[in-house]
C-alpha cells in the first residue's frame, strides 16, 4: 500500500482482515499511534504508527506504519472454552455484568471482558511508554465490539472508537490503489 509500510517479518503470513483494518484506520486517523482492535472468534490488536515515530526501510514512503499486534481468544473463544472444560461451569450467551458480580454466570462475562479490556490496556500502556505519551487512538470493530467499547469508554483517559466495517474500508482503498497503479 501507498499510505501504509508493514514491519511483518512476512508479510503473506499476516491476515487479511489485520492488514485491512489497519489499512482502514490509517485512511482516516489523525491520531500519531492507533491500536487496531478486532473483536470477534480471536481478538486482535494491532499497531499503526505516523511515519517519522519508528524508523522506515530506504525506498519507502508511506505516511503509516504497520509494526506488528498480538492475536489471543476472543470473547465467544473464551466462553465456549469455559463452558466445554470448567467443571460444571455454564455457557454464557450474554454480558451482562455488574461491577461485582452475584452469580457465577455474571462471574464468567465479568471476567472474559475484563481480561479482553485488560490486554487492550496493556497494549495502550506499551504505547504510551514507548511513544512518550503521546494520545493513542483505539479503534474498535468486530461482533464483540460494542461490549468491549462499553467497557473501554468508562475508563479515564482513553480515546476509543467503535468503528463498522473497518475491514471494509481498507479493501475499498486497496482496490482504489490497485486501480490507480494499472493507470
Amino acid at each position: 500500500s501507498s499510505i501504509l509500510f508493514s514491519h511483518y517479518q512476512d508479510s503473506q503470513s499476516l491476515g487479511i482482515d489485520r492488514w485491512l483494518s489497519s489499512l482502514g484506520a490509517a485512511a482516516v486517523t489523525s491520531h500519531p499511534v492507533n491500536l487496531v482492535v478486532n473483536a470477534g472468534t480471536a481478538t486482535t490488536i494491532d499497531l499503526v504508527v505516523k511515519s517519522g515515530l519508528e524508523p522506515q526501510p530506504p525506498n519507502v514512503h508511506a505516511p503509516w506504519q504497520h509494526l506488528g499486534g498480538s492475536i489471543f481468544p476472543g470473547v465467544q473463544t473464551m466462553l465456549d472454552s469455559l463452558a466445554a472444560r470448567g467443571a460444571r461451569l455454564p455457557q454464557v450467551t450474554q454480558l451482562k455484568s455488574e461491577a461485582w458480580p452475584k452469580s457465577t454466570i455474571q462471574a464468567i462475562g465479568h471476567g472474559v471482558v475484563a481480561s479482553q479490556v485488560g490486554a487492550i490496556c496493556r497494549h495502550l500502556e506499551q504505547c504510551r511508554i514507548q511513544y512518550s505519551n503521546q494520545q493513542t487512538k483505539i479503534w474498535l470493530s468486530g461482533g464483540w465490539a460494542d461490549e468491549l467499547h462499553e467497557a473501554l469508554s468508562t475508563m479515564a483517559d482513553i480515546s476509543v472508537e467503535r468503528v463498522e466495517g473497518q475491514v471494509l474500508q481498507g479493501l475499498s482503498l486497496a482496490y482504489e490503489e490497485s486501480v490507480n497503479a494499472q493507470r
